[in-house]
């Protein structure tokens, strides 16, 4: 990593065994090309406002905040892209070995055919936060994507079979007009939020329609959840839960049996090693006191 006010040329001068290399602090226009770099090097952060030439074919994961450089990029397997915009220069064609696309958007993106969705194998895009517009699902997914995490979707439009049966890993959050069935049997670990749970808003019952083969669940708690007590219409395949409430609180659970569970404290992947966990974030707790710590977030009454 080099500081925010580097500005010299690296071609030539980094160490031969260098595996990853860090630009992103610097927040002048560093105009310097990278070209002549250690073969070892496989992962490069690129400066928030980089737009020169990027040349080096062993790269594997880049990382660029907007502007993703013309390559080449042979063996480029991972992108980030942290603020994509149609101005943000991304090619499928120059990345053939892509399997991994990490993006956020700048700007609304009608729909996923600028992505190379036949050669991945994950893919997230977020949307902008406070928008009413949203990405609509036309297309089916081709089969490949294991790991695929949407926001802001709309799937109104799409048929039952959109999502395909390659799925292990699924978050949805915001997404609309989507079925539960629609929901692959591939998938093992699905992430859901309020929004996307609107599926069940009528139902109480529809969670049954959620596979048997998922082992992981994040749901998101509201008054709904709660007034219909969905909790005890989840899976039995489902070995760990997590439900979020809005308001910042989480109960991660570990299933031992039909009626027990283990609590488990679950903190940002940014925290300390040396955080200090409360004795209390940890404990077993029995189908009934899960009922009441939901009943207890949610204490008006259902009428």
């Amino acid at each position: 990593m080099f500081g925010r006010d580097f500005k010299q040329s690296i071609n030539g001068v980094l160490p031969p065994s260098l595996t990853s290399l860090d630009l992103s602090i610097s927040i002048h226009m560093y105009d310097m090309e990278l070209n002549t770099l250690p073969s070892s090097l496989t992962e490069i952060y690129l400066p928030s406002f980089f737009s020169t030439r990027l040349d080096h074919t062993p790269l594997q994961r880049l990382h660029v905040r907007s502007f993703v450089p013309s390559g080449p990029y042979p063996n480029l397997r991972k992108l980030w892209i942290t603020d994509y915009t149609s101005r943000s220069n991304f090619n499928p064609t120059r990345y053939p070995s892509l399997t991994g696309l990490y993006i956020k958007t700048g700007e609304h993106v009608q729909d996923l055919s600028p992505f190379p969705m036949v050669t991945l194998k994950c893919f997230r895009m977020s949307q902008p936060s406070g928008r009413f517009d949203m990405m609509s699902v036309i297309n089916p997914i081709p089969f490949g994507i294991e790991k695929l995490a949407l926001d802001g979707c709309q799937f109104k439009l799409s048929n039952a079979k959109c999502l395909p049966n390659s799925i292990r890993r699924l978050e949805l959050k915001g997404c609309m007009g989507m079925r539960p069935d629609s929901i692959p049997q591939s998938v093992t670990w699905l992430s859901l939020n309020v929004a996307t749970q609107h599926w069940w808003s009528t139902d109480k019952g529809i969670f049954l329609s959620l596979r048997p083969s998922l082992n992981h669940l994040t749901v998101s708690v509201d008054k709904i959840f709660a007034k219909n007590r969905l909790f005890k219409q989840l899976p039995t395949s489902i070995r760990s839960l997590i439900l979020e409430l809005n308001i910042g609180h989480v109960l991660p659970l570990l299933r031992l049996s039909d009626r027990t569970y283990f609590r488990y404290h679950s903190s940002p992947s940014s925290s300390s090693s040396t955080e200090i966990i409360p004795i209390n974030s940890f404990g077993f707790m029995d189908i009934d006191a899960v009922n009441l710590w939901v009943d207890n977030c949610f204490p008006m009454r259902y009428g």
